[in-house]
């Protein structure tokens, strides 16, 4: 922030560009803005404007994203004009400028500039009164203080520029992916939005009605990673512009009380952390009653599109700094669920690690559940409740996945959620021995692209801790105790196996996973006997066929390149190859021709018009013939490796020329002719 701040000493300084005005300031040794007096402005042999320009900043003194700038100033009258103006220091009359209307005392004024040019630089200002009527100096004396830029740091007042804002990294710090929403959809719409900073994080987080909470963010210089220095202001915006809330919450004791959702005016209100040890907290406090919140979506991580939005966003900036890259929040209040319920286990005992399916109703709870084994106190033993790690929920709350714990117990399985405590009425039987490898059922290889999706099926699969295709390490999402969604991988190679991880061990498919092949470029012709250069993805071929029906054998094949020769007897037209995950066309190929031989002709002399000369020699079917350019007649009965001619009468002594397709091809030595 650019800032001038006063304390109400005066002093007479001139020399200011700006109009005739006369600064009052008493400015201490250095002259930085940080600590410059109070500032007054007056009028001055006449003149109908009182102006002050003040140093320039080497960035824009105003936010690209908010061109707001604030002043404290006393008018001694109401109703006169009082105008700031941004430019470009370095180009005069590149320049913005607006407008406030003086209330008479001690106010607050807001510059918006809304003719602002983002792609411009406006790092210097000036202030000017209007002081009506001319000449008049029983008006009084304005004094200006307090004077605010968001868009960069302070300069010596006549001085060096100082260096750019820092960029900062505004985080949160407690929440990830397991307990939030990870914004990968925003409401109504399909991803985060073209409005949405990048760099931005977005997280949606599900809050009890009424409830009290710690929202923790780490603020950390996103150059160097070092967290911020004690004392670094960092502003909350509440309800943040368009998204408004209709959410009733306090936050660090400024209070929201909601409004129409996507209200387009600006922040409802604000909140200023400064950071300590590298981190700003925050108490908030959901003020909805339980009757106005959204139903409980029974997951933590439950898309919010669609729910009723009692919600109130936040977004976080660093005090005057235009580049933060901040993790903006939607905190939705929440009915509690319904009591839990549970009907049924998937096993009456498992290994330490092994996945257990718990079924019944309102089993999720994004507010917070807790499960354990418990066995009840005898008349020789005391209770013993042993904490359940759970691995994932369904979104509808029908079905949890846990881990066996690690300990030898038989007791029951208990729910604890916001509403209530179910008890499983099966005793289940937990054990120390290490859970077993998982077993997989795939019966066939398939064919899937990068990022889709397959499920894989078996025992066991929902204690998996690693899933790979091939070496390339997979996401995966537990659907219940025996079966996970597995997402295709970018790097994956085609014709991979699938292996999976868990305690016990490694299991891998004996059938793989393709992508279809693609061609990416293909040599488009050549002779039998001639490399052909394939290129693309997943080539791993297992069959190649050219027209005629001629197979041909792979010599390079690793899934990128794949060559292989021009097979005798291939005619010309699409080459077909065949992988695992399909087959796939190249564009035409046309098989040239071999080129005509000429291993001997006779007689070696002959006379024009008289004499029959026989050639004989290969790939000769076709041709065309001719001696020094002119042309013969061949004789009927041509063949391969054989044809005949009357040297033509026009015909001179020179060597004879054969052209087919595949080419031309001279005799060895002349034909000798006479008259």
């Amino acid at each position: 922030m650019f800032n001038f701040e006063g304390d109400g000493t005066t002093g007479y300084v001139d020399g200011f560009e700006g109009g005739n005005g006369t600064i009052a300031a008493e400015t201490p040794a250095g002259g930085s803005l940080g600590s410059t007096k109070q500032l007054r402005v007056v009028d001055n042999a006449w003149a109908p404007w009182g102006g002050i320009t003040f140093g320039w900043v080497e960035n824009s003194l105003l936010s690209r994203t908010k061109h707001v700038a604030t002043a404290n100033i006393y008018a001694p009258v109401a109703g006169q004009t009082i105008r700031l103006k941004v430019e470009d220091g370095s180009n005069p009359g590149i320049y913005s400028e607006t407008d406030a209307v003086s209330v008479q005392g001690w106010n607050k004024y807001s510059f918006n500039f809304t003719n602002y040019d983002a792609g411009l630089k406006y790092n210097k200002a000036s202030i000017f009164v209007n002081i009506f009527p001319v000449g008049d100096r029983s008006e009084g004396t304005w004094f200006i203080d307090d004077i605010s830029f968001n868009g960069a740091t302070a300069a010596a007042l006549g001085g060096p520029a100082s260096g750019p804002a820092t960029p900062y990294n505004v985080r949160l710090a407690d929440w990830t992916a397991a307990n939030s929403f990870d914004g990968t959809h925003v409401w109504g719409d399909g991803g985060l939005g073209n409005w949405f900073p990048a760099n931005t994080g977005y997280f949606a987080h599900y809050v009890a009605a009424g409830s009290t909470f710690t929202l923790r963010y780490s603020v950390r210089n996103a150059t160097t990673g070092a967290p911020a220095a004690n004392g670094t202001v960092v502003k909350l915006r509440l309800g943040t512009g368009y998204s408004g809330s209709n959410a009733k919450f306090t936050v660090g004791g400024v209070v929201v009380n909601g409004v129409a959702p996507h209200n387009p005016a600006a922040d409802i209100a604000s909140k200023s952390l400064v950071v300590s040890g590298g981190y700003v907290t925050v108490q908030v406090t959901s003020n909805d009653v339980e009757a106005d919140a959204t139903d409980n979506p029974f997951s933590a991580t439950a898309n919010p599109d669609g729910l009723s939005q009692a919600f109130m966003q936040i977004k976080p900036e660093v005090d005057g700094n235009s580049s933060t890259n901040g993790d903006w929040v939607n905190i939705l209040a929440t009915k509690k669920p319904a009591a839990p319920t549970i009907t049924s286990i998937s096993g009456t005992s498992g290994k330490n690690g092994q996945a257990i399916d718990i079924v019944g109703t309102n089993l999720g709870d994004a507010l917070g559940a807790s499960v354990s084994l418990y066995t009840a106190a005898t008349s020789k033993t005391a209770a013993v409740t042993t904490a359940v790690s759970v691995i994932a929920v369904s979104a509808d709350g029908t079905r949890m996945t846990v881990r066996s714990p690690n300990k030898t117990q038989k007791g029951n399985f208990k729910v604890t959620t916001t509403a209530a405590t179910a008890t499983s009425a099966s005793v289940f039987s937990a054990g120390t021995a290490t859970t077993s490898k998982a077993a997989i059922t795939f019966a066939a290889s398939v064919t899937k692209e990068i990022g889709s999706t397959l499920t894989l099926t078996g025992a066991n699969l929902g204690s998996a801790t690693a899933v790979k295709i091939g070496t390339v390490s997979a996401p995966f999402t537990v659907v219940n105790a025996n079966s996970i969604t597995v997402t295709i991988p970018e790097g994956a190679v085609s014709g991979s196996a699938i292996s999976v991880t868990n305690a016990g061990g490694t299991v891998a498919t004996t059938k793989l996973v393709f992508q279809a092949p693609v061609i990416t470029t293909a040599t488009a012709s050549g002779k039998v006997g001639s490399t052909v250069t394939v290129t693309g993805r997943n080539l791993k071929a297992t069959a190649i066929m050219f027209g005629g029906n001629k197979s041909a054998k792979a010599v390079i094949n690793d899934g990128n390149t794949l060559t292989f020769l021009v097979p005798s007897g291939a005619t010309s037209g699409a080459i077909k190859i065949t992988t695992g995950g399909g087959f796939v066309n190249t564009a035409s190929y046309t098989v040239v021709p071999p080129s005509p031989t000429i291993t001997s002709f006779s007689p070696a002399t002959g006379k024009k018009g008289v004499a029959v000369v026989t050639l004989k020699g290969t790939n000769l079917l076709g041709a065309t013939v001719s001696i020094g350019g002119v042309a013969v007649t061949l004789a009927s009965g041509a063949s391969a490796t054989t044809f005949k001619f009357v040297i033509p009468a026009g015909a001179a002594t020179g060597k004879i020329s054969v052209t087919t397709a595949g080419g031309t091809v001279l005799s060895a030595t002349n034909l000798t002719i006479t008259n």
